[in-house]
């Protein structure tokens, strides 16, 4: 996993949406955010930037983001 750094928005309901993401250098704006989930590693967000899907990852405890999942190797969960 690498550490990102993401840009969020929160809605109402205070439910966080990432916006876009930085990693590498390159900056990836999000088109759509799909399924979520939590488990032991933290929060999850699939989301598409362009054609490709990624998953992030984040860890609250900790105020930290990971991409866990991009198109070169398969998702964590």
């Amino acid at each position: 996993m690498d550490e990102v750094e993401v840009q969020v928005r929160y809605d109402p309901t205070g439910k966080l949406n990432p916006v876009e993401f930085r990693w590498r250098g390159q900056t990836f704006f999000l088109h759509a955010i799909g399924r979520r989930w939590k488990d032991g590693q933290g929060l999850h967000i699939l989301v598409q930037a362009g054609q490709q899907v990624y998953e992030l990852l984040y860890q609250a405890e900790h105020e930290q983001w990971w991409l866990a999942g991009k198109p070169d190797f398969p998702p964590v969960a």
